[in-house]
């Protein structure tokens, strides 16, 4: 019977080890009443890398089911800073679809839908942090039923 523990134990730590392969940041913001008004500039700040290489950055959008538009844009501005050289802003207008060409939603959830978007691949130093701003750049004052914003960085 130990025995059979042990494995469900190995089993479920590799499991959950794969889920996070290569995750090195990934934070979401509550957005207060569910309502994102525009101006309301979400700013997340990332710990210092510590290896070089590609990394891949998202956006990611905690949607409530009452959703009445089918995507929004979100500007996303990205300023790496390290001590050692030169920092630098990457800028980039995201298009988050919530559904697709038939008309289906395409995030996973129930109530609450979670959808992930791709910002960019970019090359990352030992030492960089990452600071990002993300605001909508929708025509309308106030987005309701979006329950948090994240960014995730990923190595490939």
């Amino acid at each position: 019977m130990k025995r059979w523990h042990i494995i469900m134990l190995m089993v479920v730590c590799l499991i959950l080890s794969s889920c996070m392969r290569g995750k090195v940041y990934d934070h979401y913001v509550d957005i207060h009443n569910e309502e994102w008004r525009q101006g309301d500039t979400i700013t997340l700040h990332t710990d210092s890398i510590r290896n070089d290489g590609s990394y891949n950055s998202k956006v990611g959008i905690r949607i409530r089911e009452e959703m009445p538009y089918i995507g929004v844009s979100i500007l996303v501005t990205q300023k790496i800073t390290n001590k050692d050289r030169e920092g630098y802003t990457l800028t980039d207008t995201v298009d988050c679809q919530f559904v697709n060409d038939r008309g289906n939603k395409t995030g996973s959830g129930i109530s609450h839908h979670q959808y992930i978007f791709p910002i960019r691949s970019q090359e990352l130093h030992q030492g960089d942090t990452v600071t990002v701003t993300l605001c909508h750049i929708m025509n309308t004052d106030t987005i309701p039923a979006i329950s948090e914003i994240g960014y995730i960085l990923t190595k490939e």
